[in-house]
């Protein structure tokens, strides 16, 4: 119990300080494949930042943004003031982890008219009967 409670408390502030999914170099190099990218729900921009540094053209949004913690810019705007722009009509959406209560994967899908969506999500094994 002591090891959840203290897993609990640091993952809270790795959390905080990058993201809910944790990149690794074969994850970037898939994604860079669909350059040019559009990211919603970038929190501190911690992905784009690492997919930035890889020369891939990708904008960030996010509607809370806290500039003092974020890894590199991040736009303020939600899935229904910037899917829409010409600007971003050809980009990849990207959902790095989207929060179930927050419906932000509903409202992208609403008003996402491109081809491609990338969500990166917890790695579930299901079982179907």
């Amino acid at each position: 119990m002591e090891q959840l409670i203290r897993l609990r408390i640091i993952g809270e502030n790795l959390v905080s300080k990058y993201s809910w999914a944790i990149p690794d170099q074969k994850a970037l190099d898939i994604i860079k494949n669909f350059s040019p990218i559009i990211e919603l729900g970038a929190g501190n921009g911690y992905w784009c930042s690492l997919l930035r540094n890889m020369n891939v053209d990708i904008v960030a949004y996010d509607r809370l943004i806290d500039s003092t913690a974020c890894h590199t810019q991040v736009i303020k705007g939600t899935p229904k003031s910037v899917l829409k722009l010409p600007k971003n009509s050809s980009r990849t959406l990207m959902l790095s982890y989207p929060d179930e209560d927050s419906q932000l994967s509903m409202a992208c899908l609403e008003f996402y008219d491109g081809e491609y969506i990338i969500h990166i999500e917890e790695f579930c094994i299901y079982s179907y009967i």
